[in-house]
């Protein structure tokens, strides 16, 4: 009996499931910043599921962690305004961060079609290169009922039982 409540949860869950695969993952971004307004480097992350369009077509993405060392000081996601700290992308393109440090020393400003990201001080401003880091990808749907009914099957046999053969 325990059997087939294995096999019609396997089935339930995976019809439930299939084709409603988590596609959210947390996206990784490194960047550098050089030109007038000084050297650094640092990276960010958003989740990709959590986007939202502003009035310009634009996919905002509100950064979930940030780290930049410019100049001689290092700043992380607590450093900048919580109203104010986007990665910006156009289609997936990604334009930018829109970003603005609470004391004023530095603020993100994403490009456009017709100009490149930078990264602004009171004196200057230095341009901004981006490169994509390692997504870390959820767990679909289906794999976590597989794992699920490998888990109550597991259970249901018992740990250090003696095998039937």
């Amino acid at each position: 009996m325990n059997k087939h409540r294995i096999v019609l949860g396997a089935l339930v869950t995976i019809a439930l499931g299939f084709g409603n695969a988590a596609q959210a993952a947390e996206v990784h971004y490194q960047f550098s910043a050089s030109g007038a307004a000084g050297a650094g480097q640092g990276s960010f992350a958003f989740d990709d599921a959590a986007g939202s369009v502003n009035t310009f077509g634009e996919t905002e993405f509100e950064l979930t962690s940030f780290s930049f060392d410019f100049g001689s000081a290092s700043f992380d996601l607590g450093d900048l305004d919580p109203a104010l700290r986007l990665a910006i992308f156009d289609g997936s393109t990604l334009r930018g961060l829109e970003a603005v440090e609470l004391q004023g020393a530095f603020a993100f400003v994403p490009g456009t079609a017709f100009s490149t990201p930078f990264v602004s001080t009171a004196r200057a401003t230095s341009d901004l290169n981006f490169r994509l880091g390692l997504p870390v990808p959820e767990p679909g749907t289906l794999a976590l009922g597989i794992a699920a009914v490998l888990a109550a099957a597991a259970r249901r046999r018992g740990a250090g039982a003696p095998s039937r053969r």
